[in-house]
C-alpha cells in the first residue's frame, strides 16, 4: 500500500492542482458549451480570466482542442486564429501543438490556423529549443502580414523572414492599417504587396476591432461588445448569396 501511494503521489499531487485554485470550475465541472459551426464565426473570450501564463496556455490548450475538433468535420473551410501567441511561446507543448497545426494545415485538419503576434521579437525567447521551433514555424507558413514597426523590430523582421533591405525600410513607415503581405508561391519565390486593410468607421466591424476603446471616455463593457457581435452576426446573415 505504501508502495502504492509513493507511486502515485506526483500524480494525486498533479491532479489537485488542476480541481483547486486557480483551476477550480475550469476542468472539474460539465459544461454545456457547444461550438455552433452554422454561425460565421465562433469568439472565445478569455480577457476575464485573471490568470497567470501558465495557467492561461492550459486553457488555451484545452480551449484550441476543443474548436478544432469541432470544426475538423464541418464541411467548411474555417480559419482559427491564434490571438497572442506571445504568451505561448515559453511553453514547449504549446509552441510544438502550433508548430505541427501549421504542417497539416494543407490536409485541412481542424481548419486553416492564422497566428497573430504584436512584433517580430514575440517568437524569440532566448531558448534555443524554442527558438528553434519558433523558426521552423515561421518557415512553414506561406503567408505574413506585417504591419508597421520600430527599426529594431523591422530589422528582426527581415533577419527571421529573410526579408530584403527595402522591405525592412518600408515596415517602418506604413500608414495606420496598411501592411506589406508577403506571400511564398509554390516554386518557393516570395511576393510582397503593399496592402491598405480598410474598416469604415460606421460599419459594423470597427467597434468589435477598436482596441483603443479602453483609452477613450465612451469604453464599451463586456455586454456591449456582446451586443455588437450579435448585430454583426445578423448583419451577414442578411447579406444575399450570389447565384450560382
Amino acid at each position: 500500500m505504501q508502495r502504492f501511494v509513493d507511486e502515485t503521489y506526483d500524480l494525486a499531487l498533479t491532479m489537485r492542482l488542476l480541481v483547486r485554485g486557480v483551476f477550480a470550475g475550469v476542468l472539474d465541472v460539465d459544461t454545456d458549451a457547444t461550438i455552433d459551426t452554422s454561425r460565421p464565426a465562433v469568439v472565445v473570450d478569455l480577457s476575464r480570466l485573471q490568470l497567470d501564463d501558465a495557467s492561461l496556455a492550459l486553457v488555451v490548450t484545452c480551449t484550441q482542442a476543443a474548436i478544432e475538433l469541432g470544426v475538423q468535420f464541418d464541411s467548411a473551410v474555417w480559419t482559427i486564429c491564434y490571438d497572442e501567441v506571445w504568451r505561448y511561446m515559453r511553453f514547449y507543448g504549446l509552441v510544438g501543438r502550433l508548430a505541427n497545426r501549421i504542417k497539416v494545415v494543407r490536409d485541412l485538419v481542424g481548419g486553416i490556423p492564422l497566428l497573430i503576434a504584436h512584433r517580430p521579437s514575440d517568437w524569440q525567447t532566448g531558448d534555443p529549443r524554442l527558438d528553434s521551433i519558433a523558426e521552423g514555424m515561421l518557415k512553414d507558413i506561406d503567408v505574413h502580414v506585417l504591419h508597421r514597426q520600430s527599426a529594431i523590430e523591422a530589422s528582426a523582421a527581415g533577419r527571421m523572414l529573410s526579408l530584403t533591405s527595402t522591405v525592412v525600410d518600408m515596415l517602418t513607415g506604413l500608414d495606420q492599417g496598411s501592411a506589406i503581405w508577403r506571400v511564398v508561391d509554390r516554386k518557393g519565390a516570395s511576393h510582397h504587396l503593399v496592402v491598405d486593410h480598410v474598416i469604415d468607421a460606421n460599419g459594423a466591424e470597427w467597434p468589435i476591432m477598436q482596441t483603443d476603446s479602453a483609452l477613450i471616455d465612451d469604453y464599451r463593457q463586456i455586454a456591449d461588445a456582446g451586443r455588437q457581435m450579435a448585430t454583426l452576426m445578423d448583419k451577414q446573415r442578411k447579406v444575399p448569396v450570389p447565384a450560382a
